[in-house]
């Protein structure tokens, strides 16, 4: 039942990159989506770093770990972290 929420919602969507293309419902959850993740930024460089290279670059966690300069466990766990806090901040607005 929460999988089927989180497919449907807002949030869900945005961060699954979902949803109908071009419409408002998209920009409205890519706008959402960009603020929060200015929000992250502000408290959390790192993470907000590696929500950029892995969710728009689409690099996977042993190449964020290289062009970090970090271990992979640690960007799974900035990773991992990072996502509960954009969907709790999307959840917000």
């Amino acid at each position: 039942m929460i999988d089927s929420t989180r497919s449907t919602s807002k949030v869900g969507l945005a961060l699954a990159g979902g949803g109908p293309e071009g419409s408002i419902y998209e920009i409205g959850a890519v706008r959402a989506l960009d603020e929060a993740l200015e929000s992250l930024a502000a408290v959390d460089p790192r993470q907000a770093r590696i929500v950029e290279l892995r969710y728009f670059t689409g690099l996977s966690v042993a190449e964020v770990a290289e062009v970090e300069d970090i271990s992979p466990t640690t960007v799974k766990r900035e990773w991992r972290t990072a996502k509960l806090w954009l969907y709790r901040e999307l959840l917000r607005r």
